[in-house]
């Protein structure tokens, strides 16, 4: 089975798309969340990722989930790997009773 992966350039890609999405400049973004523009820029490159409590931060001041922020999944993506993980479960047990 696949594991999910963090990625800290698509991260920083997701964030940046928020941001611009919203009409702000980094900038903008920083004064509003408090934190410093070279720290900002350096996680939407990808370099740097932030504190726990400034990722939940940025996905609150987004209205995005923290799945969405960190991995790139949304809700219905992450319920449908659930639903397709249910399957083979039940299809291994079935396999299993033959």
């Amino acid at each position: 089975m696949r594991t999910t992966r963090f990625n800290m350039k698509d991260f920083g890609t997701r964030l940046r798309k928020l941001r611009q999405a919203c009409g702000m400049t980094q900038e903008e973004f920083c004064d509003r969340i408090g934190i410093s523009d070279t720290h900002y820029r350096k996680i939407e490159a990808g370099s740097r990722t932030g504190s726990l409590e400034l990722i939940v931060e940025m996905a609150e001041y987004f209205h995005v989930s923290l799945d969405y922020l960190l991995l790139g999944e949304t809700e219905s993506n992450s319920k449908a790997k659930r639903d397709i993980l249910a399957v083979i479960e039940s299809l291994t047990k079935i396999a299993r009773e033959l």
